[in-house]
């Protein structure tokens, strides 16, 4: 009989769009328990990419990008100016990036609901 396992991070983020190089579509992104700059950095569910706050000048900036370069100020990166205070928007890219990625909260509700002793049913809802 098979189990039901249930990861203990909570995804906050996720990306979408179309045209992108990488195509990072879909991607959710959990809190990975750092700050940069003053604020909470991100890490994606596949362990590949971060977002992250870069202060700098001329206009602060969130960027997403791999996770060797959190922390710092890439042009391998999609990048949002402005807004300091919201991950989600829209980011352009530069460097060796492709597109634009829009970031989204991330809600999901599960529920569960025992059918009878020997199983039980899932039901997921979007809110």
């Amino acid at each position: 009989m098979g189990r039901l396992i249930i990861s203990n991070r909570k995804y906050l983020y996720i990306t979408s769009g179309t045209g992108r190089s990488p195509n990072i579509n879909g991607l959710r992104f959990y809190d990975s328990g750092l700050i940069y700059n003053g604020k909470k950095s991100f890490y994606s569910e596949d362990g590949q990419y971060a977002i992250w706050y870069w202060g700098g000048f001329p206009t602060a900036i969130w960027l997403i990008g791999t996770i060797a370069n959190i922390g710092t100020f890439t042009t391998n990166a999609w990048g949002k100016a402005g807004a300091a205070d919201t991950v989600s928007g829209s980011y352009i890219a530069a460097g060796d990036k492709v597109g634009t990625v829009t970031i989204s909260e991330y809600k999901k509700n599960i529920s569960i609901k025992k059918q009878n002793l020997g199983g039980g049913k899932i039901t997921l809802k979007k809110s």
